[in-house]
C-alpha cells in the first residue's frame, strides 16, 4: 500500500534579518532606549528610570550619586551609587556602571547592601 505525501505549505521568503518581526521590535527599542554609562554624566545631569515597579530617579549631584523614588529604600534623594545592569539573577553578568533597558537596575544607597530592581522599561536623560 502506498502512502500519498502532501505537500507542505510554503514557507515565507526571508530576505533579510531585518524582515522579521522580532528584529524589527529589538531594533525599535535599541534605538528608543540608549544605554546611559554613569560614568560619563556631568554633574548637573538627572535621568529617571522606570522599572516594572517604580520610578527611581538618578541625580549626579557636586558630592556624588543621589538616587531617590523606592517607597522603603529610597524615598527621598539618598546618596548611593548605581552599580549597573544584570539579568536579574545573582549569577549573571554584571554591566558596571551601565543602565541598560530590559535589565535589572543593581544600586546601593549608603553602605547597604546591593538593591536589584525589577526590569528597567525606560530611561530618560531630563537634564
Amino acid at each position: 500500500m502506498r502512502r500519498r505525501i502532501e505537500e507542505a505549505p510554503a514557507l515565507p521568503v526571508i530576505k533579510s534579518l531585518d524582515d522579521l518581526p522580532v528584529t524589527k521590535k529589538v531594533v525599535a527599542g535599541l534605538e528608543a532606549e540608549p544605554d546611559i554609562n554613569v560614568s560619563e554624566l556631568p554633574v548637573g545631569a538627572k535621568v529617571i528610570i522606570k522599572t516594572r515597579n517604580t520610578k527611581y530617579l538618578l541625580e549626579i549631584r557636586p558630592d556624588g550619586q543621589y538616587i531617590s523614588g523606592h517607597p522603603q529604600i529610597c524615598p527621598e534623594p539618598s546618596r548611593g551609587e548605581i552599580i549597573g545592569s544584570t539579568y536579574g539573577d545573582t549569577s549573571s553578568n554584571l554591566h558596571p556602571g551601565l543602565i541598560r533597558s530590559g535589565l535589572h537596575l543593581e544600586f546601593r544607597i549608603g553602605e547597604d547592601k546591593p538593591n536589584t530592581t525589577s526590569a528597567i522599561k525606560t530611561i530618560e536623560r531630563v537634564s
